[in-house]
């Protein structure tokens, strides 16, 4: 169980200093890297740097879970008797905190659970480690190529038989992006968009093969 410290740093909704409602942005602890002894420091409220940050206090606007940008692309290419089908699409512009990273970087837990080998090299003295800060928050960013269907086509060879068609066709071939975590396509809705939360199973690569045939 997470301790009290480490509960809903990153809250709903306001940027800092701000009175209205922005549902999808982040405040939180903002990390600022090592102090000379090697423990985790984070910038105040007050722009000072801190081992011990005040929740609701030393928050920071850390990015907003909602995309800029959404692209979607699809055409068919033909030659001869090949066909070409491909469909891509991409989010852009979109912030989202890798819950899951955090928990699993925290050195003071090596002794009875896993952690990463990113966290290898934080001193086993450093507590603050894995707290949910801006540490882990990444672009969410990427270009998912979703479909691909190849297909070759034999016109007019019998009585009965006007066309057949073979194809083999693959979904989600590969992801571009600079995401950490299983998969960047998240959940950006609900009362925690944009959180990776160890509640998301990767998204299987299938192949399949066909025949169409027209009479």
């Amino acid at each position: 169980m997470d301790s009290p410290t480490r509960k809903k740093v990153f809250h709903e909704p306001l940027r800092l200093g701000a009175l209205a409602s922005l549902p999808a942005t982040r405040l939180g602890e903002e990390h600022a890297g090592k102090d000379a002894s090697g423990n985790s420091q984070f910038v105040s409220g007050k722009g000072a740097l801190t081992n011990s940050p005040a929740i609701g206090t030393d928050y920071h606007f850390a990015g907003n879970a909602q995309p800029t940008l959404l692209m979607g692309w699809s055409n068919t290419f033909r030659y001869k008797k090949f066909d070409l089908n491909i469909f891509l699409r991409g989010v852009f512009g979109n912030k989202i905190f890798d819950a899951t990273r955090a928990d699993l970087f925290s050195v003071n837990t090596a002794t009875t659970n896993n952690i990463l080998a990113d966290a290898a090299g934080d001193k086993a003295t450093d507590a603050k480690n894995g707290y949910y800060s801006s540490r882990f928050i990444e672009s969410g960013s990427y270009v998912r190529f979703d479909n691909a269907t190849l297909g070759y086509s034999i016109k007019n060879i019998g009585e009965y038989v006007h066309t057949l068609r073979f194809y083999v066709s693959a979904n989600n071939l590969f992801v571009i992006t600079k995401y950490k975590g299983i998969d960047p396509e998240i959940n950006q809705g609900g009362v925690a968009p944009g959180v990776d939360y160890n509640n998301f199973y990767p998204k299987t690569r299938t192949v399949m093969f066909g025949v169409n045939v027209s009479f």
